[in-house]
């Protein structure tokens, strides 16, 4: 029986592609121990015939798909998704992270993005307000 286990470990994607800080790695033996949630970058209730499709069946970490994501509506033109290449529409993911730390106390987290569709999809994560934390 082929299940989301199986999904999730054939996709072998080790951590989650919104954020890249939380591990996605499936574990099923000696039993089915943990796999990551599935966001569905299309909404079911707005694309229900993408419900089960894989394209739409994005392995994410617990956090960005239910706490910071939801159901927000999503777009191919504004914003990032994993298995779509948009270099020939200029849809590039392109930005810089820097921080300064002072001390213990002072603690600054930067984004620069070289574009709209990098900031858009940076904003819409949070990746900020999470890496400074």
């Amino acid at each position: 029986m082929y299940d989301a286990y199986n999904l999730a470990e054939n996709l072998d994607i080790p951590t989650c592609p919104y954020c890249n800080r939380i591990y996605t790695k499936t574990v099923i033996k000696p039993s089915k121990i943990t796999r990551p949630t599935f966001d569905h970058w299309f909404s079911k209730s707005d694309y229900p015939l993408l419900a089960l499709s894989f394209f739409n069946l994005i392995p994410s970490c617990n956090v960005c798909n239910s706490s910071i994501k939801g159901s927000s509506p999503f777009d191919l033109d504004t914003h990032f998704h994993p298995y779509c290449n948009n270099q020939k529409e200029k849809k590039l993911l392109d930005f810089r992270y820097s921080y300064e730390h002072k001390d213990y106390s002072t603690f600054k987290f930067k984004i620069k993005h070289n574009n709209k569709f990098s900031k858009d999809s940076t904003e819409a994560f949070k990746l900020k307000e999470i890496y400074e934390t």
